[in-house]
């Protein structure tokens, strides 16, 4: 009560320093968040402060009472008049006499908008496409991610071209910061599906950075469901080229949830197949199991690829030849029924002699309701067989 007191006080007498204003301001929106039982009278006082702060002022006052103004518009909604404040950070970021510092104060607070209002921030839009040209690179991939958060599906295209032209000239983090806005684009205007698609795949073929190629992968995988032929050949492409296994194995359990819903199925197992024959053992084990799961969902594919699993048992590393081992046993038990039925094998076909009893140990654990294999499951137990 006290505090509020001398911060009502305050806001009633003129303080000549400028810094001292911006304290004053961030005090004030300290107080409307952590006490919403403030009283009517405190409250208009309050905003009619920070309101005549707008005007006449320092930039640096200007911005922070611009961005308290939209801050509280973010808790309390309509109750708080957004326009004037908005209109202050378009002009503090656009204004060609302005700093590089004060744009980019500017333009985050735009962007933080653009994430729950984007019809706000794309009033301004002729506005931000002109920053995509500044001189501060900083500034540009704000103004792109923002663009990015806005822009209506008439601009799409022609935005992402020339995104594409600037996108090698940003940090890491703008570009990770720029695919992600390319995913809030994708649930915003998923009928321009296609065109994110192409745009995502040229990234993949430009920046080899680990992280980046992560996030782009991650956005392909988050469109996949609008475009799953697509979104799965390109995906699919790109472990024949990517040299990251850590995303190769991504790739490949992603192909194995949804490569089965597609209209071909067929059509990924080349390119799974191709990582047993090719990489490193990790690679191989994830390859191994998503063939196995393919077969399980699609019985019409079934018979084909267990010949391709019995080449793995002949495999140079223990856990490749042991879950490979394991599939082709439970696989090959009988096509149409169900999985966990009889699990008997073959001993004379095996050089394992306990072979049946772990098989009986794996049953009741292996699969989940809807009788999907459970890899990790499979992972576990063959630990422990090696312990």
């Amino acid at each position: 009560m006290a505090v509020l007191k001398l911060l009502h006080s305050l806001s009633q007498t003129k303080v000549q320093n400028g810094l001292a204003k911006c304290q004053l301001i961030r005090y004030i929106k300290l107080c409307f968040l952590n006490n919403p039982m403030i009283d009517q009278r405190t409250v208009k006082t309050f905003l009619s402060f920070i309101e005549q702060s707008l005007t006449k002022e320092e930039d640096a006052v200007q911005f922070e009472a611009a961005k308290t103004m939209c801050e509280l518009f973010e808790t309390f909604g309509p109750v708080v008049n957004v326009e004037v404040p908005f209109q202050v950070l378009i002009q503090l970021a656009t204004n060609n006499q302005s700093k590089p510092v004060n744009k980019y104060a500017a333009l985050r607070v735009m962007n933080k908008i653009a994430t729950k209002q984007p019809g706000l921030v794309g009033m301004c839009q002729n506005e931000l496409e002109n920053l995509i040209t500044d001189s501060n690179r900083s500034v540009a991939s704000l103004a792109i991610s923002t663009l990015l958060k806005t822009c209506n599906e008439d601009s799409v295209h022609k935005l992402l071209k020339q995104i594409s032209h600037y996108l090698p000239d940003l940090g890491l983090d703008f570009k990770i910061e720029t695919i992600q806005s390319t995913a809030l684009l994708y649930h915003r205007l998923p009928a321009k599906a296609d065109v994110l698609l192409k745009f995502l795949t040229d990234c993949l073929k430009d920046d080899g950075n680990i992280q980046f190629r992560e996030s782009v992968v991650e956005t392909i995988m988050e469109i996949c469901p609008s475009q799953r032929e697509q979104a799965l050949m390109i995906l699919a492409e790109h472990i024949e080229d990517c040299e990251h296994a850590h995303i190769q194995t991504k790739i490949i359990n992603f192909l194995a949830e949804e490569g089965p819903l597609a209209r071909t199925p067929s059509t990924y197992i080349r390119f799974i197949y191709n990582r047993v024959n090719l990489e490193k053992a990790v690679i191989r084990a994830a390859a191994v199991s998503a063939l196995a799961q393919f077969a399980h969902r699609v019985p019409a594919l079934r018979k084909s690829i267990l010949l391709l699993l019995q080449k793995c048992l002949s495999d140079s590393d223990d856990e490749i030849r042991e879950r490979a081992f394991f599939y082709v046993n439970l696989l090959s038990q009988k096509g149409d029924e169900d999985l966990m039925g009889d699990l008997s094998i073959d001993l004379a076909q095996t050089e394992a002699p306990d072979a049946a009893l772990e098989m009986e140990e794996v049953r009741d654990f292996l699969f989940d309701g809807e009788s999907v294999i459970d890899v990790d499951a499979l992972e576990a137990f063959v630990s422990a067989k090696k312990d």
